[in-house]
Parts: C-alpha cells; sequence; structure tokens
C-alpha cells in the first residue's frame, strides 16, 4: 500500500503472537495483523481482515491504520466502497498527528477538492509540513511548485534543489525529470552521465517515460561541446545523432554527412529558434566535404554531397 508505506513488522512476534495480541487489544499488533492479511503475509490475503484489523486500530488511534482506512476508502478497495468524504476524515486525522504520507495524501485531497473544499494554499501547507519530513512526493510537487510559480514564487534554483532532494529519495517521477533537467542543462549543468544515471534509475522502478527515453537515447546521443564546436554549430545546442556517426567523427575527424542528414527534423524539433540557421551551417559542411572530395577525386561523393545541399533548400 504506497500511500502509507507499510511493511509488517512483527517485532520479532511469530505471526500466530501477532494474531493473539490483536485479539487481546495491543493495537500494534492490531495495525500489523491488518498488514499480515493485505499482503497475505504468514496468513491467506484477506482484504475483508485487513480493513477489519485496521479500522479497529485506527478508531484507538494508530497514526498508520488511519491512513490506510484513507486508502481504502479513497480507491474503492474490494467490498470497501469509494467515499472521498470518509477517506478525507481518515487522512486528515492521521496528518494532523503529524504522518508524512497522510499529508502529502490531505494536500492531494485539496488540490482536487475531492471531499473537501479545493484550496492551493491549504495543499502547499500540506505539502511542505511532509516535506519538513522529506517526503519525496510532497518534495517533488513543491519543486513544480516553484518551477511553475504556482502558488509558490516562481524559482527555478529552488525547484531544482527539490527536484534533486525527491529524487534521492527514491521518487520515480523526480528521477525522470532531474535526468531531463540534466539533459536540457538550461538552469542546472548539463551533465550526460549524471542524466542517464537518473533515467537509469527511473526505469528499474517501472517509469515508462525513462524507460521510452531510454530507448531513444540508444538510437540518438546528444552533441557534446567538443563535437558542437568541430561541427561549427551553437555549443549549447542538442543534436541527435546517430551513433554511428558519433563515432565516425570521433574517429576519422571528418563528417560522415548522410547519416546526419536523417536527424535535421530531431535537431528543429529541439532547437526551433535555431533551425534555418543550422540547415546553413549543415549545407556549409556538406559543401565543405564536397570540396574534399574533389581533391581526393572522388567526384561521385563530391555531387552528392552538393545534392544534398540543393535539396535542403528546395
Amino acid at each position: 500500500m504506497s500511500t502509507s508505506n507499510a511493511q509488517v513488522d512483527t517485532n520479532g512476534l511469530t505471526y500466530e503472537q501477532v494474531l493473539s495480541r490483536a485479539a487481546s487489544g495491543d493495537n500494534e499488533c492490531r495495525y500489523q495483523a491488518g498488514l499480515m492479511f493485505h499482503y497475505g503475509t504468514g496468513v491467506e490475503k484477506d482484504a475483508e481482515q485487513a480493513f477489519h484489523y485496521c479500522q479497529i486500530a485506527a478508531e484507538k488511534g494508530h497514526v498508520r491504520a488511519q491512513a490506510y482506512v484513507g486508502h481504502c476508502y479513497l480507491h474503492g478497495k474490494l467490498y470497501v466502497k469509494r467515499n472521498y468524504r470518509k477517506a478525507f476524515h481518515w487522512y486528515s486525522i492521521s496528518a494532523k498527528k503529524g504522518y508524512a504520507p497522510a499529508q502529502y495524501s490531505l494536500a492531494n485531497f485539496h488540490m482536487s477538492g475531492k471531499g473537501t473544499h479545493r484550496s492551493r494554499r491549504t495543499a502547499l501547507h500540506w505539502y511542505e509540513q511532509a516535506a519538513a519530513q522529506d517526503y519525496p512526493k510532497a518534495l517533488f510537487q513543491l519543486a513544480r511548485a516553484h518551477k511553475l510559480g504556482k502558488g509558490l514564487a516562481q524559482d527555478d534554483v529552488k525547484s531544482l534543489a527539490l527536484l534533486e532532494k525527491a529524487a534521492e529519495g527514491g521518487y520515480d517521477s523526480a528521477q525522470y525529470l532531474l535526468g531531463l533537467e540534466l539533459m536540457v542543462g538550461n538552469h542546472i549543468d548539463a551533465d550526460m552521465d549524471q542524466a542517464l544515471r537518473w533515467l537509469d534509475a527511473a526505469a528499474c522502478q517501472g517509469h515508462e517515460s525513462a524507460e521510452k527515453t531510454l530507448e531513444e537515447l540508444d538510437e540518438f546521443h546528444v552533441l557534446n561541446p567538443s563535437l558542437a564546436l568541430f561541427c561549427g554549430l551553437p555549443r549549447d545546442c542538442r543534436l541527435p545523432l546517430r551513433r554511428k556517426t558519433l563515432i565516425r567523427m570521433e574517429f576519422t575527424g571528418k563528417l560522415i554527412f548522410p547519416d546526419m542528414a536523417d536527424d535535421v527534423s530531431d535537431f528543429v524539433s529541439l532547437n526551433p529558434e535555431v533551425g534555418f540557421h543550422y540547415l546553413e551551417d549543415i549545407a556549409g559542411l556538406a559543401l565543405q566535404a564536397a570540396d574534399d572530395a574533389y581533391e581526393e577525386g572522388e567526384i561521385v561523393i563530391a555531387n552528392h554531397y552538393q545534392t544534398k545541399v540543393r535539396n535542403f533548400f528546395a
């Protein structure tokens, strides 16, 4: 159950002892018994029994059990009908006792207006409470708020600091976005090695966008500053190049133009403000390649490069 970060912890007791103590009124054991039935740990999975034990524990003041009951009502688990008001009620009790996952969930209620009135200000208050305990998802929401300037002052530096903290806390969405930020390098020094590390971390948790990005990067590499300089392009441009092109450029020192020609649309889509200027740069490189080919007596190759240039401006 992700919202409460719950895991069975019998504290050295056997499963039978946990159930026995739960029946005798031990509130922590009631909660642990609920988790046992939730996960099927030491017993058969039984959602009804899980809810039964956790509800009793919640009514007796167990903060994590209260968040569990809220989670059940939020998602309408099996025999428990979805009820946003009841979910809000239980999350509120748990959140006010300082439980970070409940504070985060309560913030989501206020942000969406489900089960209560909609209030960005109140939502941010609860995100901040959870973030003060380094709860990754809350840190991520505050990072977004600072990035977009919604409810909080627009501050890219603060946004990135919060995003990095959320990523370090293991939140896959934060790891993915931090990876993208490190690739682009708009408000942080670009670092492809670190970008790939964070994208891989997110992908290992099943983040689909991170997996897709890594698949694309396996086909395309981003032009690094030294290669950009070699190509006569802005040092900070993002030009996807096929891996074989990079290898040929690095080992031969010459531009293998046909391999790059297919990637013009990719470059323009990533750098729309550069657009036509880039085509002129590529045309210049192609003409230089044509001149080199003529000097070496490779007339067919030279004509091929010149044809490419004419096609760009046709």
